[in-house]
């Protein structure tokens, strides 16, 4: 099955914002107040276009222990059916960042999540877009929770004159559990972990180059309960976009193992009146399915090849006034086959690019005025 998809996607907004905060004169090296590109004045490098943690010296934060806590909640019934209907999700997070040297910065983070989604019909998978080929589930609708911890390591020093090394490591677990007979429960593994390089070319142009591994896992298991005595248990395995094959089972395994390759270049100009970053990322995951009874064999496969190029300018026009471009392209060519024949299931190439202009006008210390547009072709 080969799907295709072609949607133009316009904004434009007029934006008047004040402050009660006493700016700096410069307009290019102050917070602005909008949604784009402009509200991100010292987020324009490759730290966070790019993702290139050996530009940690440019992550905005400052050196010191943030406690966080977030929550929010989703609700409604115009979704597609593999989201629940009403989903809310707490997470408190302890956050620190430390120049250990020098050269050298550590930030790392730990924190805790518990996610609840309520009027979920059949779906197991908790990242169902990640598993969309291989869907799995039971007849039943209901309540799922998940307990997760989330780990993060970030550190960045100079290796030799004007070249710098960095790491990222990100590794979280959780357990999942549907309250709703059979009670289905599930583990979950995440590991990401990301290699970056810069170099200094002069004191406003630098290049870098990172090197991206991620490793999922992802484990369901259905246990004869003490309601599956007295109710038939439905097992439902979905492939591709078509209708689930059915199977009566009490007792039932899903393992998924995900493993996600990328390589990404940089590029970073900072001057005076010109900030500027591109980036372009190459890769590939590929996800593996086993299930069946307490002994899984495969199911199938899929893989995602992407592509994706960005470029971010802000100029600075005059003491006064801003002017920013934003421009991304992506591909995404993915492909899902059944291991047997190696029959293709499905198929789909979602090329898009998207770009977005925007001026920005200070009025006096307090006021800023600015205008922007997008458009967006997929």
């Amino acid at each position: 099955m080969k799907l295709t998809n072609r949607i133009l996607f316009i904004t434009i907004s007029l934006m008047i914002a004040s402050s009660n905060i006493v700016a700096q004169s410069n307009l290019f090296d102050r917070d602005g107040f909008f949604n784009s590109i402009i509200d991100q004045k010292y987020k324009i490098n490759s730290y966070y276009i790019g993702g290139n943690p050996a530009y940690l010296n440019q992550e905005v934060s400052d050196e010191r222990l943030l406690i966080e806590t977030a929550f929010d909640n989703r609700q409604g019934d115009f979704k597609p059916f593999v989201m629940p209907k009403d989903q809310s999700e707490f997470q408190l997070s302890f956050t620190g960042k430390k120049v250990v040297s020098d050269h050298g910065i550590f930030k790392g983070s730990a924190g805790f999540n518990k996610e609840i989604r309520n009027n979920w019909d059949w779906v197991a998978n908790k990242n169902y877009e990640r598993n969309k080929t291989f869907i799995y589930g039971d007849s039943t609708s209901g309540t799922s929770r998940y307990h997760s911890i989330l780990l993060n390591a970030q550190y960045s020093d100079e290796l030799l004159s004007n070249l710098n090394f960095g790491f990222s490591l990100d590794y979280a677990v959780d357990e999942g559990l549907k309250k709703v007979s059979p009670k289905p429960e599930s583990e979950h593994r995440d590991i990401y972990l990301n290699l970056g390089f810069s170099y200094d070319i002069d004191s406003e142009n630098s290049v870098g180059l990172v090197v991206k591994f991620h490793d999922f896992t992802e484990e369901i298991d259905y246990r004869e309960d003490q309601g599956a005595i007295y109710d038939e248990t439905i097992i439902l395995k979905f492939t591709g976009y078509d209708y689930p094959s059915v199977y009566n089972k009490k007792v039932e395994e899903r393992r998924s193992y995900t493993n996600a390759y990328f390589a990404v270049l940089n590029f970073q100009h900072h001057s005076d009146n010109l900030k500027a970053v591109a980036s372009f990322t190459a890769g590939f995951d590929k996800l593996h399915i086993k299930d069946g009874g307490t002994d899984p064999i495969p199911k199938g496969f899929s893989k995602n090849n992407i592509l994706i190029g960005d470029a971010v300018l802000l100029y600075k026009l005059s003491n006064n006034m801003l002017a920013s471009l934003k421009y991304q392209y992506s591909s995404v060519n993915f492909w899902s086959k059944h291991p047997d024949f190696d029959v293709l299931i499905m198929e789909e190439e979602t090329p898009s690019q998207f770009v977005n202009l925007g001026i920005e006008y200070l009025v006096d210390e307090t006021i800023s005025i600015g205008i922007e547009g997008g458009l967006k072709i997929s």
